[in-house]
């Protein structure tokens, strides 16, 4: 990156100068040198091992993964944004830190119309992807967090406050009378 790219976003995205800086400050790197070419695409006709995985997903999705990724590890989910580079956070960050990274997507992604505006973007290490997988199934299969969304208490009896909402006559049931 340029020494002083930060600049071209003074007065678009960043009020100042040192807001800028501040934000392309933070912004994740690979040493020069660690990778010597990127290929991109689709994970069915890759024909080499990936170091990361990347997708687009919506937030349903999301918790899935997130879920898988803590399974068997407990812990949180830690997320950062700054608004800047998002392909880095989401590439760059998930090689350095070994660990799963969501992303909002900024705004040359939006350009791209890709991803949706619903949509995050997930970058998980390939060394980690069949544990996470293989986690997501145990989930779902047992009425875990899973994509698409479990619906079995679609046949639960509504409780208060929805059932009054539901009833003909609209009373509320804790309202005295």
């Amino acid at each position: 990156m340029p020494e002083n790219a930060f600049k071209r976003y003074v007065g678009r995205q960043f009020e100042s100068d040192e807001a800028a800086k501040s934000a392309f400050e933070t912004v994740r790197r690979l040493p020069l040198g660690t990778c010597e070419a990127v290929h991109v695409c689709p994970l069915e006709k890759c024909n080499m091992i990936p170091v990361v995985f990347l997708r687009d997903v919506n937030v349903a999705q999301m918790l899935a993964i997130i879920a898988g990724y803590l399974y068997d590890r407990g812990g949180t989910f830690n997320m950062q944004s700054n608004n800047q580079c998002s392909c880095a956070g989401a590439i760059a960050a998930a090689i350095l830190d070994k660990v799963p990274k969501i992303i909002i997507p900024g705004n040359a992604w939006r350009l791209m119309a890709s991803p949706s505006v619903t949509e995050l973007v997930c970058g998980i290490p390939s060394s980690l992807l069949e544990g996470i997988a293989k986690n997501m199934r145990h989930l779902k299969r047992y009425g875990g967090s899973q994509y698409p969304p479990a619906w079995q208490h679609i046949q639960w009896e509504p409780q208060p406050p929805i059932s009054d909402l539901l009833k003909p006559d609209g009373v509320a049931s804790w309202v005295k009378k």
